[in-house]
């Protein structure tokens, strides 16, 4: 089911890179395809950018303190973590949603359904280089899988933004971008909307959506060179209300 999945979206890539007319980034005019650079200091408090007709217009989203916030450089993703936790509370609250594949939880393989053995817990997600989903319910023993995965791939977006879609394979009309280093409490207009997403190759420690604002709930961490062209298959469609796009 992933193989076919990239095949498609590389082509639907290839087309976009071919097609998309330029658009002007915050670093000045670019043309699709093209390799994009760092924003420069003239963009200020400029942490990202989302667009509501498509990317004909694009508005830039600036730092405030509690709602969108830069990180330090060498930020460790369980370190993080661990200073948001969720109260315990909370975390009885919690009932997952069904993924449409297998999960592989804590090292066993489960099918959809029995996902819900484990409502009350918040479990961390990520899809392995080998196309299979994967849970965990310490933050620690998600980072140390990921630290031993291979990130490299053919489907990074070539711009320093990883882009986040209301629709499948990277459409929609309503579209956030997000450089390396930034984390969204919450998500506005585009919050339970998200349905696929594209890692840039900048990011290169990944992503994490959260099902709940304020960074709480259950997690999802996206690699950079993995395509994400439909999040509903892992259980992930319109449920995204918070993010982090991780520092390098």
């Amino acid at each position: 089911m992933i193989n076919i999945e990239r095949i498609i979206f590389g082509s639907l890539l290839a087309v976009v890179l071919v097609c998309t007319p330029a658009f002007i980034s915050p670093a000045g005019p670019m043309q699709a395809g093209s390799v994009a650079v760092t924003p420069d200091e003239s963009t200020g408090s400029a942490v990202g950018r989302y667009t509501t007709d498509g990317g004909k217009t694009w508005t830039v989203v600036r730092e405030e303190k509690g709602v969108v916030e830069r990180l330090p450089v060498g930020t460790k993703q369980a370190d993080f973590m661990a200073g948001h936790r969720m109260t315990p509370e909370a975390e009885a609250k919690i009932v997952h949603q069904v993924p449409k594949v297998p999960v592989i939880i804590d090292g066993v393989l489960y099918q959809p359904e029995d996902i819900h053995k484990f409502d009350g817990q918040q479990l961390g997600f990520t899809v392995g280089p080998d196309g299979r989903l994967y849970a965990f319910t310490d933050e620690i023993a998600l980072e140390d899988f990921i630290s031993t995965q291979s990130k490299a791939g053919l489907f990074s977006t070539l711009s320093i933004y990883s882009r986040f879609c209301e629709d499948y394979y990277l459409s929609g009309m309503r579209q956030l971008e997000v450089p390396p280093g930034v984390s969204m409490f919450s998500l506005g207009s585009m919050d339970n909307i998200i349905s696929s997403m594209d890692i840039s190759a900048y990011a290169d420690n990944g992503i994490t959506l959260f099902d709940l604002p304020n960074l709480q709930g259950d997690y999802f961490h996206g690699y950079y060179g993995i395509p994400y062209p439909n999040l509903g298959t892992y259980g992930w469609d319109n449920r995204a209300s918070s993010l982090v796009v991780w520092p390098q």
